[in-house]
């Protein structure tokens, strides 16, 4: 039992170990203003791990690529990284707000017909949605 205890504790620390790896990599592009690298670096390391919810590491690394992406104002990516962001929460709302940041650059580059198809389709498929995602919705 003691050795089955001690192997476990190996694997999480090795595996906390890489989880800092990816985010050092990662803020080290973006402390250099390589933020496409920085958010690439991200992607990759997510889609090599399990999908599914439940991987902390995973979610935090979708969660900051996604944050690159919006600054970066590439819309297609942020679509792509919210999407594999929902499929790793367990929050429906979650979810949904992150397709809302991927539709804040459509807004911010005067997009304004893709936009409110955007947001059209985001309420016909986020009908459960709380009604503070809804309120942030009317408010863009």
């Amino acid at each position: 039992m003691r050795r089955a205890i001690i192997a476990l504790a190996a694997v999480l620390r090795v595996s906390s170990v890489r989880a800092d790896d990816v985010l050092d990599a990662s803020d080290r592009d973006a402390a250099l203003g390589r933020f496409e690298e920085a958010a690439a670096t991200l992607e990759r390391e997510a889609a090599s791990h399990p999908s599914g919810a439940g991987a902390p590491s995973v979610r935090a690394w979708l969660e900051r690529a996604l944050e690159y992406r919006v600054a970066l104002g590439d819309h297609p990516s942020t679509l792509r990284d919210a999407q594999a962001l929902a499929r790793q929460v367990d929050d429906r709302d979650r979810a949904a707000e992150a397709e809302l940041e991927a539709a804040t650059v459509l807004t911010r580059t005067q997009h304004w017909t893709a936009s409110a198809r955007f947001h059209d389709a985001w309420l016909r498929r986020h009908t459960g949605a709380s009604a503070g995602l809804r309120v942030a919705l009317s408010d863009c």
